[in-house]
């Protein structure tokens, strides 16, 4: 794994809005989801859990959840997290490695951006 510094969250909302905009130049209605929770997940490699990384996924997901550069957002934080760890996948939707859903997290997934798009 490479040991890369971790990107400012202001150079990641300037690179989503970024994309809704080229996007919506080529006529597409862009949308985005939130990033999902991902504390414990060790395996994915040193360092990916860290204070700095939630921080930074709080802090994304804030501004995807009020910005208004896309048409619709796709909570999969919300939909997805534990109600006793936020920061966490909910037990019934976690594959076992703490950042992947399993098959009912899937659906979960599924209904959510239905929803969005529904909106």
């Amino acid at each position: 794994m490479l040991n890369e510094p971790a990107l400012p969250v202001t150079d990641l909302i300037g690179a989503l809005s970024a994309l809704a905009t080229r996007a919506r130049r080529h006529g597409i209605k862009p949308i985005i989801a939130t990033v999902t929770p991902f504390a414990g997940a060790a395996g994915a490699g040193p360092g990916f859990d860290t204070p700095e990384a939630q921080s930074t996924r709080r802090r994304l997901n804030q501004w995807i959840r009020t910005n208004d550069a896309y048409d619709a957002v796709a909570d999969l934080d919300r939909a997805l997290r534990d109600p006793a760890a936020p920061a966490a996948l909910h037990p019934g939707y976690d594959s076992g490695d703490h950042i992947h859903p399993n098959d009912a997290g899937a659906q979960v997934i599924a209904h959510t951006v239905a929803d969005a798009l529904l909106a």
